[in-house]
C-alpha cells in the first residue's frame, strides 16, 4: 500500500475524531484516485487543484458525482485565484481558499454541529 502524501497526512492528523470519512486527493502526484476512492468510500473528497490540471479535476469530479453522493471540496491555487469562476461548477460543494490545511478542521467542527 502506498504512503500518504504530506498533505494527506497533515489533513488526516487535523481531522482525527471528526466523525467523517475524508479522502484528500492531490492529483498532481496521485494516479490511483479511483481505486482509493471506492475502497475508502468517504463522505467527503478534498481535491487540490492547480491550473494545468484543472480540466482533469473537473473530469474526476464529474465521475465522482455520477457514481456517488460524496461531497467535493476544492482547494489549492486554482480555488484561491479563481474562486468566483468556480462558483459556476455544480460538482464543487465547498471551496477552500489559501492554506486549506489550516481551515479544514474548523470547517468540519462547524459542519458536525449542523
Amino acid at each position: 500500500e502506498r504512503m500518504q502524501t504530506r498533505l494527506e497526512g497533515f489533513v488526516a492528523s487535523q481531522l482525527e475524531n471528526i466523525g467523517k470519512k475524508i479522502l484528500i486527493l492531490d492529483l498532481n502526484v496521485q494516479n490511483d484516485w479511483k481505486k482509493r476512492l471506492f475502497k475508502f468510500d468517504p463522505d467527503f473528497v478534498g481535491i487540490t487543484a492547480i491550473t494545468f490540471s484543472f480540466k482533469r479535476c473537473l473530469e474526476i469530479m464529474d465521475l465522482i458525482k455520477k457514481e456517488s453522493p460524496i461531497k467535493i471540496m476544492l482547494g489549492g491555487p486554482q480555488a484561491t485565484i479563481f474562486q468566483e469562476e468556480l462558483l459556476r461548477y455544480p460538482q464543487i460543494d465547498y471551496i477552500f481558499l489559501g492554506e486549506a490545511e489550516h481551515s479544514i478542521r474548523d470547517f468540519f467542527i462547524k459542519y458536525k454541529m449542523k
